[in-house]
């Protein structure tokens, strides 16, 4: 390409500026003759247009709308070659161009339009050239770095070289700069990334922003930077999809060891190869609202920096197999929810029982919520409440409680557990837990005695409130089934 002041330069071209000349540097990329009254019906942006006035009206007012319409289109700069019978550019149309830093530029009648047209088409022709080539550098010293491994801010580094930007990525959702160019950090870009001349958001992830700004001694290409945004597209797209194979087998291992289908011991290999190579625990994520945990993305968070935990909804809380870092368990509770937050278990070994350390993190999460903690771990002495303490104690609890009432339900295919549940959930209200079991009133009677009969007080007293919400609350926190129970 060409700019408006090396047309103007051109010897034999004979052309002046008269107007707006602080907008010399504006790039030409065509050039157009137009005699006609509309040109801005036919020309588009970067274009010159020539023409030897016929079409220029002759009020001054009119003529100032005329260039306005003309400089509203993109154009680059207009060449006047009047004729004699063209009316002349008036003082307020020139005005009007200084004010918009638009060059108007005159040249003779007999001014060759075609030799100035060519002089644009080769200039043009050979920034494309160039512009290929540099494309084509472009690809080629991406592809080499990435197969020596060289990380993203040294590529960077060398495609500043090539694009003539200075560049860096930015996360806008945690306003930190991800990888930087050498020029980008000698610039301050790294540090301010919100002033940059450019900010363009990578397709597929908002969040994520290549910026830039024009190197010192450079001319800034906008075609090339785009390029730069496809090549980084490319690699966080699958960078995007191998985290969410991850997320989907890091859910099934979680599934299988909490069955105890696999065995730590079996998976410790694919935890190292995740990231998780130090000390391990699980972790319990658990909103103190009734919002639920929005772990959709949170495994393609930047800051994770190919670690690859275990993730795994259960209901309304989020289990992890994470390193045991303060900070990491702080980012997903904030990054999962305002009002999330984290129970932890102990040390996770290759010889745990998983599904026990899991309950460890449930009940810790159950304590966080209660104290309203941001994190709670099971063997700190917050855990401490009304609750048992451990996994064994909630079973030892239950087992002495409610155990003959599991034992009559599973030998005679009875809701009495389920019954005493609702009941107590509705605060011994005997109408509402009736019409919820959608059973008659005098049949929530007969399963209340039967239960009496069972445990030996009943569900409705003071001692029987008290006893049966405890086993059922210390069994649901601690994420035990109930029918599991007698079965150990």
């Amino acid at each position: 390409m060409i700019s408006v002041d090396d047309l103007a330069a051109l010897p034999t071209m004979g052309l002046e500026f008269v107007a707006g000349q602080a907008g010399g540097h504006r790039m030409v990329t065509w050039a157009h003759v137009c005699d006609l009254d509309d040109p801005w019906n036919w020309v588009g942006s970067g274009d010159l247009v020539m023409t030897t006035g016929p079409g220029i009206p002759k009020a001054p007012a009119d003529q100032v709308e005329w260039l306005d319409k003309i400089v509203d289109a993109g154009v680059s700069a207009l060449v006047l070659a009047l004729g004699p019978k063209s009316p002349a550019a008036s003082e307020q149309m020139l005005e009007a161009a200084i004010a918009r830093k638009f060059p108007v530029l005159t040249g003779r009648f007999d001014l060759q339009f075609v030799t100035l047209a060519r002089a644009v088409i080769e200039s043009s022709i050979d920034a494309e050239r160039r512009r290929i080539a540099a494309i084509r550098r472009l690809y080629d010293v991406n592809s080499m770095e990435v197969e020596t491994g060289q990380s993203i801010g040294k590529r960077l580094s060398a495609l500043e070289k090539i694009s003539g930007w200075a560049l860096c990525l930015w996360d806008e959702r945690e306003d930190t700069v991800l990888f930087a160019g050498r020029h980008a950090e000698r610039a301050g870009l790294s540090d301010a990334p919100d002033t940059a001349a450019e900010a363009i958001a990578l397709p597929g992830d908002p969040h994520l922003r290549l910026v830039a700004s024009p190197l010192a001694d450079a001319l800034p290409d906008k075609p090339l930077l785009a390029h730069v945004v496809g090549l980084l597209t490319m690699e966080f797209r699958y960078r995007g999809a191998e985290q969410d194979r991850l997320r989907q087998s890091g859910q099934e291992l979680f599934s299988g060891l909490l069955a105890e289908t696999i065995t730590p011991s079996a998976v410790w290999p694919e935890l190292n190869r995740r990231g998780l190579t130090e000390a391990v625990v699980i972790a319990c994520w658990r909103s103190t609202s009734d919002t639920d945990p929005a772990d959709a993305d949170v495994h393609r968070r930047t800051w994770l920096d190919g670690l690859a935990p275990l993730l795994f909804r259960q209901g309304s809380q989020l289990l992890g197999v994470v390193p045991d870092d303060d900070d990491l368990l702080y980012r997903i509770a904030e990054a999962v929810g305002p009002d999330v937050v984290t129970g932890v278990s102990s040390t996770l070994t290759s010889n745990s029982s998983f599904p026990e350390v899991v309950r460890q993190a449930k009940l810790a999460g159950s304590r966080a919520v209660e104290l309203q903690s941001p994190v709670v771990r099971y063997d700190d002495d917050q855990t401490v409440s009304m609750f048992p303490a451990t996994p064994a104690e909630v079973r030892s609890l239950v087992r002495g409680i409610l155990g003959p009432v599991i034992d009559y339900d599973r030998a005679n295919s009875t809701d009495l557990v389920a019954s005493v549940r609702v009941f107590l959930g509705n605060d011994g209200n005997w109408s509402r837990s009736a019409e919820q079991l959608t059973i008659h009133r005098q049949t929530l009677v007969y399963r209340m005695n039967k239960v009496t009969e069972l445990i030996g007080f009943a569900p409705a007293s003071s001692r029987g409130t008290a006893l049966l919400w405890l086993a059922i609350e210390s069994a649901r926190r601690t994420g035990i089934d109930l029918a599991d129970i007698v079965a150990d």
